[in-house]
């Protein structure tokens, strides 16, 4: 009887360490970095917008040694503001290009941290705070449900 309790005592103690790991993992990881130079502010390599270069009144943009051409923003896009402490270059680059529907795949300069209009997160989606990608949080639960169909 009393080494039916104590097992019962020892399995209750191990979950409720196992929940406070995996509490404080999943805090790690969706908190933002501490430092304060995050990799949207500032992109290696320079930009240069060379306006009105391209067919059509395309903008033509050098980033990171490889040239783009960029379709101008309509006139009904979103209005765009740089986040705080962002290149100024690259902020130029996104007040131009922000907002034109066209996400990190056409243009690397953008991101879910800097652009979420073009590059936002759909649904149960979120923008992770280290690879500034779209990404899904899958937990142990999720991964219970969703692998034993």
């Amino acid at each position: 009887m009393r080494t039916a309790a104590l097992n019962r005592i020892s399995a209750l103690g191990l979950t409720l360490v196992l929940v406070a790991a995996g509490g404080v993992g999943i805090y790690y990881y969706t908190a933002p970095p501490n430092n304060n130079s995050a990799a949207t502010t500032s992109p290696s390599g320079g930009i240069k917008i060379l306006p009105n270069q391209g067919p059509s009144g395309y903008i033509t943009v050098q980033f990171n040694g490889s040239s783009y051409q960029v379709a101008p923003k309509g006139a009904n896009a979103p209005r765009f503001s740089c986040p705080v402490g962002t290149d100024p270059s690259l902020c130029t680059l996104l007040l131009a290009t922000c907002g034109d529907g066209q996400n990190a795949a056409q243009e690397p300069w953008k991101n879910c941290a800097n652009c979420a209009f073009d590059s936002g997160c759909t649904g149960q989606q979120s923008c992770d705070p280290y690879t500034h990608r779209c990404s899904v949080l899958v937990g142990a639960c999720q991964v219970a449900v969703y692998g034993g169909q």
